[in-house]
């Protein structure tokens, strides 16, 4: 790696040393009380500094402060998150209010690097929200948590208990690598990465994100795009989201928070009851493998279901009937119980906060589990009066078990019930283990498995409760932070932290599954992650003049990042039920994995304000990281930007237009590769007899390896009317990533099939809109309403050369690309085939044909997402609803493909109502001649044309969710003094209580994983709708 350049930090320090030192001024000391306005409680932690300096403290439990005041400094800030900034003038006992403002102009909102700065002065756009608009229904990923509630994001849930969520600002910007923002927590970067499954199967253990606990967010601020998080580096192109946890400065005493959640499916398919398994309306079974009559079949064309006597898998001459909720019946009533203990104290030279989660989940599907234990710890300390200490450290336990599969695989008994025979009794699978005594059943008695289908899938009991999995992680996210005032106005920062988690999954296939070769089976993995990120950080504020304030920051990171894991797996045991390599009958496979990465950086920002209505921003960072080429490792990126409160300026602040800015930002941000890309690592393969043997990659690697290059620009105005009742937020953003890091296909002629190459271009632009009002209010009665929208575009301006498409996934011949001209993210394959005035053109037998020209079928991304938030109070009852959605957007659902494929869904019934044939389906559509069609074709034939043409899956993904939903009653004081409380509430909950979609049998919100291979699905595992109740309490 190259040798820094310490030239531009000592520039960068030379510009701090511009105004001269402050020394040997007289101070007198103040003295005083925050509170809210609105009750007159007391704001614990509220920030008050004197104008002009870094001079200032933090207001106690109580919310007093002290406060020394050099002579001639005549004027305090005051600050607090979620409410408006004041400004006050030095007196003696101070009495200071703040009102109660978390969207308004006024107030402070914490930036890149965990500044506190104040809205109005902020030439970007960034949102935030307090902890308890997280936790206002408990969720278990706090990504889903965030969903919503902010402009511009576009989160999708996977859908599994414990699975992936994605989070997108702004759109996608990268073809082939990562487009999901930076997480920081207290200054840290921390590790948000997720398994990534293809749908065809795979268990999603979720992102790790997870793994931090809302009931310890003081605050979330989502910084948009590379602009506002320039200060971060090359991983915050995608925008950041700074998260502030809670410290005992700002809580005090002892807290006790228990929900408890019961959940079922939300949506399951609307199946057909009329038809059983079969095929041509016959079904007899044998042995379930096809010594029967169609038993070997998973398919629903057979007979009617009505009532006749047919042997069947539970013994001979069964009435035939429908189980219409056969495949609800599989699951139960879930659970989730968090109960989260916290005590905090502080005193003029300390604090320490100690907070402890327990969180039991019982799934919906049988045997899931997840158990979640938080340890969280946070403490600082006054160590002199210019030196002072802060450090914290959380500690998170989660293990899993029994996670359902994903996608098409047979650990997926969603999968399995677009297959269901409609006649299968679920009641008589419970009973998964044959005992000997079944008829007419392919069982053996030495622990085989009871099913009613011998050659495709398993019993969906025996998958969930004998195909077993299990996951453990163990994380520790800890940081020490070392704070020095080298004068009134220059303050110097140290901090080291480290994320660190351990993670071990396993997953076993017993004997007699259906799924391998019966011989039994596991895969045991064990991945390690850490990062340590050490800064040192000089900040200066200043009063040049009394018309300029100047706030300066200096910086250096070292950021070094390791990966490890190592895996093997068994495909035979010799012994059933044992799960080790002692116990395996065939050669393990093992593998292994280590990287390293480090990155160093410089970084500076100047903030020059005017009189307090304008406000100019200038930042840098130069990185040099260790996976590009020496010589090429360095990248520097600016950033420019500029806010101007016109309602300031022109005097124009009355009780109609209480607040007015407009603002504008440009930046350029770089990003680097994965570890690895610039030579060729050989790969280990099986020995020959006793000689080693290692394979040549198939990428060739690339030793010019430039970073990719975002540009970036926004525009965007927050005004505020009626004294801060109404209020809209409105941005327009650009922004354009070019020289991508791609891995582009290559002639096979030179001994590689790909390389990585720098090319491709992405270019996203978009609306956001914010409005917030407060409709009514009165003494005793409060509305307010906050409303987010969003709209992107985006398109794939260029590849590389004469490449047109470059697929990011393909799931049944079905292409998601970044083609060149179009949107990232459209749906590639095979339509119906047409004339030129797009009728179908039906072939003899009466089906629709295939056109085998591949079409573009849709695009995955919204047209526009959206939320509504209303809060209303009366008294001691609060009522607050979240609805949220999207518009547009297209799914390919192969649960739908497939579904009508087999005849088990309720639209399979077109053309059935006698029987299985009876009276048919006569397609619209023309012949070859170009008449109109008049052939009638059997239901089971023409459902049967659905396989391989894709257009049949592609379904509309616009939907609207009630996502929460909270009542709350805060008990009286009479009560409370009774029960030895200072203060307590109860609230009915809920979430995800209502989904409004046109898409049939699915949730449209639902993915495999939390990549770049979005608006697939099959064998979705149904959202879980949630009601129940939280009680919290303060002794």
């Amino acid at each position: 790696m190259r040798r820094l350049d310490y030239s531009k930090l000592a520039i960068v320090a030379a510009f701090l040393m511009i105004p001269s030192l402050v020394s040997g001024q007289q101070v007198s000391n103040v003295s005083g009380v925050v509170t809210g306005a609105g009750n007159l409680q007391p704001l614990a932690g509220a920030t008050v500094m004197v104008k002009g300096t870094t001079l200032g403290t933090l207001t106690s439990t109580e919310g007093t402060f002290s406060l020394d005041v050099p002579q001639g400094l005549t004027t305090l800030v005051v600050t607090y998150l979620g409410y408006g900034t004041a400004e006050v003038e030095v007196s003696g006992q101070m009495q200071i209010s703040l009102e109660e403002s978390a969207l308004a102009l006024d107030g402070v909102v914490v930036t890149a690097l965990g500044v506190q700065r104040e809205k109005s002065s902020l030439g970007y756009s960034v949102q935030d929200l307090l902890g308890a608009d997280l936790t206002e229904v408990p969720e278990l990923n706090l990504v889903s948590a965030l969903q919503g509630q902010i402009a511009g994001l576009h989160i999708t849930n996977a859908g599994p208990t414990g699975g992936s969520a994605r989070i997108v600002i702004r759109g996608a910007s990268s073809i082939a690598g990562g487009n999901q923002p930076l997480f920081i927590v207290d200054g840290i970067p921390v590790d948000n990465s997720a398994p990534g499954n293809r749908g065809y199967g795979g268990i999603d253990y979720g992102n790790t994100v997870q793994d931090i606990d809302p009931a310890n967010i003081e605050s979330v601020s989502v910084l948009k795009g590379p602009n506002a998080a320039a200060l971060y580096g090359s991983r915050a192109s995608n925008g950041a989201i700074v998260i502030t946890t809670k410290s005992g400065r700002t809580t005090s005493g002892i807290s006790v928070t228990s929900s408890l959640t019961f959940e079922d499916p939300l949506r399951l398919p609307d199946y057909q009851d009329e038809y059983g398994q079969g095929i041509n309306g016959e079904f007899k079974f044998v042995d379930g493998a096809g010594a029967g009559t169609w038993d070997f079949v998973d398919e629903s064309w057979g007979p009617k279901l009505d009532g006749r006597l047919i042997d069947q898998f539970t013994g001979p001459a069964q009435p035939w009937i429908a189980y219409p909720n056969n495949v609800r019946d599989f699951f139960r009533t879930g659970s989730q119980w968090t109960t989260n203990v916290a005590f905090a104290q502080s005193n003029e030279t300390g604090n320490v906060r100690l907070s402890l989660t327990n969180t039991a989940v019982e799934g919906m599907a049988p045997g899931e589990q997840i158990d979640r234990i938080g340890v969280a710890l946070r403490g600082g300390t006054q160590v002199t009066s210019r030196l002072s200490a802060d450090a914290s450290i959380n500690y998170t336990n989660q293990e899993a078990n029994n996670r359902m599969g994903t996608g098409y695989d047979a650990d997926n008994p969603m999968q399995s019930f677009i297959w269901f025979g409609r006649q299968v009794d679920m009641e008589a699978l419970r009973n998964y283990r044959c005992t000997g005594a079944e008829t007419g059943h392919t069982c053996d008695a030495n622990g085989g498995q009871y099913n009613w289908n011998y050659n495709y899938h398993n019993n969906p009991f025996w998958e969930q409760l004998v195909n077993t999995n299990e996951d453990q992680r163990d994380r520790i996210l800890g940081n020490v932070e070392l704070t020095y005032q080298v004068n009134d106005w220059i303050t110097a920062t140290g901090r080291v932290g480290r994320d660190w988690y351990r993670e071990r999954r396993k997953t076993v296939t017993a004997f007699n599954s259906l799924d391998d070769a019966g011989d039994g089976g596991f895969s045991d993995v064990n991945i390690f992650d850490s990062e340590i990120n050490a800064d040192l950080i000089v900040t200066g504020s200043r009063q040049l003049t009394p018309d300029f304030l100047l706030d300066v920051t200096a910086g250096a990171n070292r950021r070094s990042a390791s990966y490890e894991t190592s895996a093997v797996s068994v495909t035979k045991l010799t012994a059933p039920g044992v799960y080790t390599i002692d116990n395996a009958a065939a050669p393990p496979s093992p593998t292994d994995y280590e990287s390293h990465k480090e990155v160093r950086s410089f970084y500076g920002s100047a903030s020059l304000n005017y009189r307090g209505y304008l406000n100019v921003d200038v930042t840098g960072r130069n990185d040099w990281s260790s996976t590009l080429p020496a010589g090429s490792n360095s990248y520097f990126y600016p950033s420019i930007s500029s806010a101007f409160v016109f309602s300031r300026f022109l005097d124009l602040e009355s009780d109609l237009l209480s607040s007015g800015k407009v603002r504008a930002s440009w930046t350029r941000v770089g990003n680097d590769a994965s570890p690895y890309q610039l030579a060729s690592v050989f790969s280990a393969q099986d020995p020959y007899g006793t000689v080693p043997m290692f394979a040549v990659p198939n990428a060739l690697p690339n030793t010019s390896l430039k970073p990719e290059e975002t540009t970036a620009y926004e525009f965007g105005a927050d005004l505020g009317f009626l004294d801060e009742r109404l209020g809209f937020v409105l941005t327009y953003y650009n922004h354009n990533t070019k020289n991508q890091i791609l891995p582009v296909q290559i002639s096979g002629t030179t001994g590689y099939t790909s390389q990585m190459l720098n090319a491709g271009e992405v270019a996203n632009s978009g609306l956001e809109l914010l409005l917030r009002a407060t409709p009514v209010q009165t003494d005793d009665f409060r509305w307010d309403m906050t409303v987010n929208w969003s709209k992107n575009n985006s398109e794939v301006v260029d590849l590389y050369g004469d490449l047109e498409t470059l697929v990011l996934g393909s799931y049944w011949s079905m292409n998601i690309e970044a083609r060149k001209g179009e949107a990232y993210g459209v749906f590639y394959g095979n339509g119906y085939l047409k004339d030129d005035d797009g009728n179908w053109i039906i072939d003899s037998a009466g089906r629709p044909q295939r056109d085998t020209n591949r079409e573009i079928l849709g695009n995955y991304n919204p047209d526009w997402v959206g939320g509504i938030h209303n809060r209303v109070t009366y008294g001691p009852f609060a009522l607050s609803v979240l609805l949220d959605g999207q518009r547009g957007g297209d799914i390919f659902s192969v649960t739908n493909w497939f579904g009508e494929y087999a005849g088990v869904l309720e639209s399979t019934l077109r053309g059935r109502g006698t029987d299985f044939c009876t009276p048919g389906i006569v397609v619209d559509g023309v012949k070859a001649d170009g008449t109109p069609n008049d052939v009638t074709v059997c239901p089971e034939k023409y459902f049967g044309r659905n396989y391989g043409n894709q257009a049949a899956g592609i379904f509309d993904a616009s939907y609207l969710k009630l996502r929460e939903l909270r009542l709350d009653y805060v008990l009286p004081d009479d009560l409370t003094d009774r029960l030895g409380l200072s203060n307590g509430s109860v609230a009915l909950i809920g979430r995800n209580l209502f989904l409004w979609s046109d898409t049939p049998n699915i949730d449209p919100e639902t993915a495999f994983d939390a990549g770049n291979s979005q608006g697939i699905e099959f064998g979705q595992f149904p959202t879980a709708r949630s009601i129940g109740f939280v009680v919290s309490m303060q002794p």
